[in-house]
């Protein structure tokens, strides 16, 4: 299960759910579901992680577009008795630095903000100071981390 966060379907958005679909294909995976919450925050992923765990469920993973939602979800699921990573794995996305002090640690698909910030900056003065054309668009390498929020499958 993939839980999106977006309330209006952004270009970044749209992009990790694009991402996602991509992932599923390369590895052959042919059930999983696109889920839409209202919201970025932990309270909308707790909300999200209760209707979760109050259905029968037979997912074995739940990804996220962002670490407060999965934070969220990690925690509904404490809370009505579903063991993370034994029952169900969580990622999250952007590598926040909670993400490895929660129990469990989560795992999360680390964005380079830092290095972000300071190619923007470069650019941004370049094209102040006329010296060259700069490209708007900035691709830079995540990073998975892996944590113990995720089970390790074997196939």
């Amino acid at each position: 299960m993939y839980v999106s966060d977006y309330v209006e379907k952004s270009t970044y958005e749209n992009e990790k759910i694009l991402g996602f679909k991509d992932a599923v294909n390369d590895n052959e995976i042919d059930k999983y579901e696109i889920v839409e919450i209202q919201g970025r925050k932990y309270k909308e992923g707790y909300k999200f992680g209760e209707k979760l765990s109050g259905r029968d469920f037979d997912y074995t993973a739940v990804i996220c577009t962002n670490d407060d939602i999965a934070y969220g979800i990690m925690n509904a699921l404490f809370d009505n008795d579903i063991k993370v990573p034994e029952e169900i794995s969580v990622v999250g996305y952007g590598g926040y630095k909670e993400s490895k002090i929660i129990r469990p640690s989560l795992t999360t698909i680390s964005e380079p903000y830092y290095d972000i910030g300071a190619v923007a900056i470069r650019n941004l003065i370049k094209e102040i100071e006329g010296e060259e054309e700069v490209e708007n668009k900035i691709e830079l390498p995540f990073t998975l981390i892996k944590r113990d929020s995720l089970k390790n499958i074997k196939k």
